[in-house]
């Protein structure tokens, strides 16, 4: 893709490591990522110190969206939930490459931050709505959904902050999932073993996020 060719040299291949923090509250944002296989979490810290995860970031999008609209600091905690590897781009080369010449790539991710838009606001929805089982097999089935293994790591307090809960009640929640045979799990080591089972646990939001994130991934460029 001419695109591709025209931003390689701006491009930089990269690993991914999980609890990666790429931006802060109140950080300048230095690049712009773009994970191939590992996962992003966008979360919200809380005055109280809790902290939820309000939207989900994979092969289908970008991190840093704020350099998308000339704001160079962060809202909000962007970290890496699940390693894999994907592109970096700094923010300078971002703005001068993508966003001035409003190309090709300016105009899919500028389609990304709509769908994502509405991601965050169905995950949102879910998370006041919905049960806490409902809530984790929707969260496993997108993480899954993006990454192109059936194991992967999460410590119970990552979970505790994707899905809103206290953290004494993710064992009570992952067992519920295990028992029906969706998960195994141990020392924070996930195993997707039926997703059909996962898919009847789910709220309805799964699907709609599913749909949303499809629409995302056709505006993505190739990893």
């Amino acid at each position: 893709m001419a695109e591709r060719a025209r931003l390689h040299g701006y491009l930089h291949a990269i690993e991914m490591p999980d609890r990666q923090l790429l931006a802060g509250p109140g950080d300048a944002i230095p690049d712009v990522w773009f994970p191939a296989d590992a996962v992003v979490s966008v979360v919200c810290d809380m005055e109280d110190g809790e902290s939820v995860e309000v939207g989900l970031i994979g092969a289908e999008g970008m991190a840093g969206l704020g350099v998308l609209f000339g704001v160079g600091r962060s809202a909000t905690r962007t970290m890496v939930q699940i390693a894999g590897a994907g592109m970096r781009m700094s923010a300078v080369d971002f703005t001068r490459h993508v966003v001035e010449p409003r190309g090709e790539l300016y105009e899919l991710v500028m389609r990304y931050a709509n769908a994502f838009l509405g991601i965050v606001a169905r995950g949102a929805a879910c998370n006041a709505r919905h049960s806490a089982e409902q809530r984790l097999a929707r969260w496993l089935l997108t993480a899954h959904d993006r990454v192109t293994r059936d194991r992967f790591h999460l410590t119970h307090d990552f979970i505790a902050m994707m899905i809103g809960i206290r953290r004494p009640s993710v064992t009570e929640v992952m067992g519920m999932l295990r028992d029906v045979g969706g998960i195994e799990y141990a020392h924070s080591d996930i195993r997707i073993i039926d997703r059909a089972v996962l898919e009847s646990r789910a709220c309805a939001c799964y699907a709609a996020i599913r749909d949303e994130t499809d629409d995302a991934a056709r505006y993505s460029l190739p990893r």
